[in-house]
């Protein structure tokens, strides 16, 4: 069982742009000393985002090392990474992106439904102090792995392909 991490509840990002597009509430502004170092470290590099090549894994040792350090690279430097031939159907991904803004399109009354409880739902997670610095943005994060500790209740029932 994972351990049971506070968050502390903060308004719906989409709210506040909705309410007023062009303010930026202070807590979301963060100076640059205050940036990861990886972040400060990005205009170094091509402004590509790392584009992981599933299919060389299957090939020789020295291909797959390749692989290994690139998404180390992009783990460490970027924060995030494109897979390509990861076979999935392009079909089930566009799938599962509509689903996805379908839920974030409900309005928030059956977003907040799924509120974050227990690390899973619709919100922000690890919001430990009011003074913190936050990432401008909402969440759905859901546990599907592995199974025995997925929690159906945390799935929503709109759009009614989720």
């Amino acid at each position: 069982k994972l351990p049971n991490l506070k968050t502390i509840s903060i308004p719906v990002v989409q709210e506040l742009a909705a309410k007023d597009p062009d303010a930026l509430p202070q807590r979301y502004i963060r100076v640059k000393q205050e940036k990861p170092a990886s972040i400060k470290t990005i205009s170094n590099h091509s402004n590509s985002i790392p584009m992981i090549d599933m299919a060389l894994l299957y090939k020789d040792h020295e291909c797959r090392q390749q692989v290994m350090e690139k998404l180390a690279f992009a783990c460490q430097e970027w924060g995030f990474f494109q897979v390509v031939n990861h076979g999935i159907l392009v079909s089930l991904l566009e799938k599962m992106k509509a689903s996805v803004r379908g839920f974030f399109q409900l309005p928030l009354e059956e977003k907040l439904e799924y509120g974050i409880q227990e690390r899973e739902g619709y919100g922000q997670l690890f919001v430990v102090s009011e003074e913190q610095k936050l990432d401008w943005s909402d969440l759905f994060y859901l546990i599907t792995l592995p199974e025995d500790i997925r929690n159906m209740d945390f799935w929503p029932t709109k759009p009614v392909d989720f």
